[in-house]
């Protein structure tokens, strides 16, 4: 299932492929540069509303150092203009659509696909997601976009032969998702948000950490954190928590504050509030 086959908007295509500039290469967690984030517009504004400055917002999020999946009508290049403007795709076949009829967002400059055992992605990339991913790495180089790959856990589901008896984090390490994730991707991100708050999380973020950095030294490495993974709430000791203990060892995070919809059916109001304290803490902590 994870085996790769191979080696791996109007624009006009890039004579060639271009990597993540989000930051420093050398990896240093907390101790070097401004933590890397993924974050959706739509987080922004719950974020805006929800009590978090602007000021605060602007010195988190308005730097190359973060990645914004334009959502909805609200699109935050408008207020964040040094931040990354990308699109979410859910295939290939998704991202082949939108390239070759240009369709993509004028000003997006990066894909975040995100393979995941759901009705949004065919059961063919389902089965077999580094061969999928190896193809739009490619073909989004082509059009000059950086990479950013986020498989699922739940992927390892679908696995042929995998080993059912251990838990999906387990399956996850044991099939090499991250290693072989992390070689197809300018910036890779661990989904490991279902474990926080639970003994599995350092663990888990840890060893699919040093997985992804020894098969790719030069891709930035985040981790999945939000405030009501598929529907159960976590509290702000939590994200702390988990904040400290795995900073030192990744790039930065993929932040959710995820709402109820398709996507997550189960999943509530998201606790802006909480994010937003979350938040506040690390803007103090920046200022120390």
């Amino acid at each position: 299932m994870v085996a790769v086959a191979g080696c791996s908007h109007s624009a006009a295509p890039s004579p060639g492929p271009t990597t993540s500039t989000s930051g420093p290469t050398d990896h240093g967690g907390a101790t070097r540069g401004k933590t890397d984030w993924i974050i959706t517009s739509a987080a922004i504004g719950l974020l805006r509303t929800g009590g978090l400055s602007n000021r605060d917002i602007d010195e988190l999020f308005d730097n190359p150092q973060t990645f914004v999946i334009e959502t909805g009508s609200a699109r935050a290049g408008t207020t964040l203009p040094r931040a990354v403007p990308v699109e979410t795709v859910t295939s290939y076949v998704a991202l082949k659509k939108i390239l070759t009829s240009g369709t993509l967002p004028p000003g997006t400059k990066g894909i975040l696909f995100d393979e995941e055992d759901w009705r949004f992605t065919p059961s063919g990339e389902i089965d077999h997601p580094i061969r999928y991913a190896a193809r739009a790495e490619a073909l989004a180089h082509r059009y000059g976009l950086t990479f950013i790959f986020t498989p699922g856990t739940d992927l390892v589901d679908a696995a042929a032969g995998s080993p059912l008896r251990t838990d999906p984090f387990q399956r996850y390490l044991t099939l090499g998702l991250a290693s072989q994730g992390a070689r197809v991707s300018d910036v890779f991100e661990i989904q490991a948000q279902q474990a926080e708050a639970t003994p599995d999380f350092l663990p888990f973020a840890a060893t699919a950490t040093a997985q992804a950095r020894a098969a790719n030294p030069d891709a930035r490495v985040l981790l999945g954190m939000g405030t009501e993974p598929g529907g159960r709430p976590v509290t702000i000791r939590d994200l702390l928590a988990d904040y400290r203990m795995t900073r030192p060892l990744v790039d930065g995070y993929w932040f959710n504050i995820p709402q109820a919809g398709p996507t997550c059916p189960a999943c509530g109001t998201g606790q802006p509030v909480v994010a937003v304290h979350f938040f506040r803490y690390l803007v103090a902590l920046m200022h120390r």
